[in-house]
């Protein structure tokens, strides 16, 4: 039989010490304990008691209510698409029209590719579809669920915790949840982010200050030691990309997207549009193949951003 365990706040970060380095490490450990114990176990039940799921969602906006102990607690149900793979996206379209222009170099024809100034080209209309169709079958129906509460703000420093007795949705539990959500906040601003603010700061990095390749540097707080790695990476928002291609409004507005702009009939400016070389015949307007892949790279390498990856590891030395 196990003993019940109890789980305190911890004291204040006081600088790069042994103590605080120390506290660090216990706080990341309770604050683990209480997430599988107590927060994600009582979160489950009272999403289950909403009676939603991923395969039963509702039609809008749903708000779950239920009074415990002296806590009133909602669950705000919503379906909502999960958020796109845009990498996925933005490579399917670059081979799909780099394999268009590789079957019209092997003089293959086909429906969707025309011959225009000696060179392959496609419906601008083609073009939006296949990025449209690419994106929905990446789209999927997903629930989200949001708890919160209102209560009374009267929480202990500690809490009691039984590992072999799985937390109730009732009133103790309600309290116990409530508990432990204020302890594991105070963990994270008081001790957890501190030291992992000054235990980053040993490097001198930062997204403005990036080195040329990984550097590893060592920082000590007693009888801990630290190695923290600093990777630099190229990250690309794929967003931004599909933002700048695609993006419309009620109104066209400087950040309407260049397609949406070619589409309805208004200029672009001349060096975007040396890259797809438009076309209009009979009132539809074609664009180059190369070009589309050729742009796609182009701001793939526009919205491409330096930036810096921290990672740390942890060599306790003591006895």
């Amino acid at each position: 039989m196990l003993n019940p365990i109890t789980i305190r706040v911890l004291p204040e970060f006081t600088g790069f010490n042994e103590k605080s380095a120390a506290n660090y490490y216990k706080a990341k450990e309770r604050i683990n304990f209480l997430k599988d114990y107590v927060i994600t176990p009582f979160e489950d039940q009272l999403k289950e008691k909403t009676g939603y799921t991923k395969q039963t969602l509702p039609k809008g906006r749903d708000v779950f209510h239920l009074n415990l102990s002296d806590y009133d607690f909602e669950v705000i149900n919503e379906k909502r698409q999960k958020k796109p793979q845009s990498k996925k996206i933005f490579e399917n379209i670059n081979n799909y029209f780099g394999f268009l222009n590789q079957q019209y170099s092997e003089g293959i024809k086909r429906k969707d590719i025309f011959t225009i100034n000696y060179q392959a080209y496609t419906t601008l209309d083609h073009l939006l579809q296949k990025i449209r169709g690419f994106r929905n079958e990446v789209l999927e129906n997903d629930l989200k669920q949001t708890i919160t509460y209102k209560g009374p703000e009267e929480y202990s420093d500690a809490v009691i915790v039984a590992p072999e007795s799985k937390i109730q949705l009732n009133d103790s539990g309600a309290i116990l949840y409530t508990n432990s959500q204020d302890i594991i906040q105070k963990l994270k601003v008081n001790t957890l982010k501190p030291f992992e603010d000054k235990l980053k700061s040993q490097t001198h990095y930062n997204k403005d200050n990036i080195p040329e390749k990984k550097e590893d540097i060592l920082a000590q707080a007693g009888d801990f030691l630290f190695k923290i790695s600093v990777i630099p990476e190229q990250t690309v928002s794929y967003a931004k990309i599909f933002n700048a291609l695609t993006k419309e409004g009620k109104r066209v507005t400087k950040t309407t997207g260049e397609l949406i702009l070619l589409r309805d009939g208004f200029d672009l400016d001349e060096k975007i549009k040396e890259f797809y070389q438009p076309e209009k015949k009979s009132g539809t307007t074609y664009v180059s193949i190369p070009g589309i892949v050729e742009r796609m790279q182009s701001l793939k390498q526009d919205y491409t951003n330096p930036s810096v990856n921290t990672r740390v590891a942890h060599h306790p030395i003591s006895d």
